[in-house]
């Protein structure tokens, strides 16, 4: 056998076993375009089998121009969730990648214009820029006492704006002084950061972290990953930008 045929069926080989192996922890998949709201950055597709999304993609990839009729592959990091946050949607034959910040599958009768008006209505996007005490709250700007900053790789966000913008009240984000210790409450869910502690408490569940909290004018600071998911809030950095954006609902 010609060797160059030989490695081409290996490669095939190992690309199917990467997407069939419940093992491995990623997926890709075709998918039909059927509908794009580009001025605020969704799509409705439509999978192989039938099923719609509605999917999100980060504020800031706009080189991508996706239209009606289009297919795309979406790249999961999950073999268990579809179109995930960390997940990206490319072309076959582009090299345009964009990252996803949600999906929600549509299901029953509603039609998608529909579901796309009540998504939009009742999810908040905030944008936290690196160095500047202005975030922007769906495009409407808001003044903080304190500036997000990069650090050792990692991104700081003020706990209490954050916390803002994932729809906690101020009445819910209480400072124990004495402790150093910050806690948010949100539904059944109660997260606890303390102050030079590489941990936080997730209802009393202690979550390992690799930076602590820390104190910068005056602001309990973290980095925004951990305590973004904490709550399930998706997020994505702009890195042309140099900002984070938290959706919220």
């Amino acid at each position: 056998m010609n060797k160059r045929i030989f490695y081409t069926l290996v490669l095939a080989a190992f690309m199917v076993l990467q997407l069939s192996s419940p093992g491995l922890a990623s997926f890709t998949e075709t998918v039909h375009v059927n509908e794009v709201f580009e001025e605020e950055y969704k799509m409705v597709i439509t999978r192989p089998h039938g099923e719609m999304y509605i999917v999100a993609y980060a504020v800031g990839n706009t080189i991508m121009k996706l239209y009606e009729g289009d297919s795309v592959i979406i790249f999961s990091p999950s073999d268990h969730s579809f179109a995930g946050f960390g997940s990206k949607i490319s072309f076959d034959d582009r090299d345009d990648i964009v990252a996803v910040d949600y999906s929600e599958q549509i299901i029953g009768d509603v039609t998608y214009p529909v579901r796309e008006q009540s998504i939009k209505d009742t999810l908040t996007r905030t944008v936290f820029n690196i160095d500047s005490n202005v975030s922007w709250i769906n495009g409407t700007p808001f003044q903080m006492d304190v500036s997000p900053y990069i650090k050792n790789g990692r991104t700081y966000l003020p706990l209490r704006y954050v916390g803002r913008a994932i729809g906690i009240a101020d009445k819910d984000i209480v400072w124990d002084e004495a402790t150093k210790t910050v806690t948010l409450t949100r539904g059944d869910k109660v997260v606890k950061v303390k102050v030079n502690d590489k941990s936080m408490l997730i209802n009393g569940v202690s979550i390992p972290m690799d930076a602590a909290a820390e104190i910068r004018d005056g602001r309990a600071m973290l980095p925004i990953r951990f305590f973004a998911q904490s709550f399930g809030a998706p997020i994505s950095w702009d890195e042309a930008a140099r900002s984070v954006v938290i959706i919220s609902s």
